[in-house]
């Protein structure tokens, strides 16, 4: 099997290097959509959870984004608890983008 992906990818610095400039503007578009719709979803007391929504693009081989709430109790809030209810903002940001395209 190895063989067989060096057979197709011959060199993968070389693919990466073609790839990258093509995949991570649009990849960058995309992240950057998700976060603006989870900051528009994500209930406001004080703003401190909205402000903590952010983003980061990663490239390389395998190129990803990744979209996080770094407020601690983001998590509360995304999944409820036994006292509170859920008040889902990241998973139905990505939802909307998804039901987009």
């Amino acid at each position: 099997m190895s063989e067989l992906v060096k057979i197709l990818v011959p060199n993968e610095a070389m693919l990466e290097k073609l790839l990258t400039p093509k995949i991570m503007p649009m990849l960058t578009k995309m992240t950057m959509k998700v976060e603006r719709e989870a900051k528009r979803l994500c209930p406001v007391a004080t703003g401190n959870l909205r402000r903590s929504i952010t983003h980061v693009v990663k490239g390389g081989f395998n190129p990803h984004g990744i979209v996080k709430a770094t407020a601690f109790y983001a998590a509360f809030v995304e999944y409820g608890t036994r006292f509170h209810a859920p008040q889902p903002f990241l998973r139905p940001a990505l939802r909307v983008l998804k039901e987009k395209l």
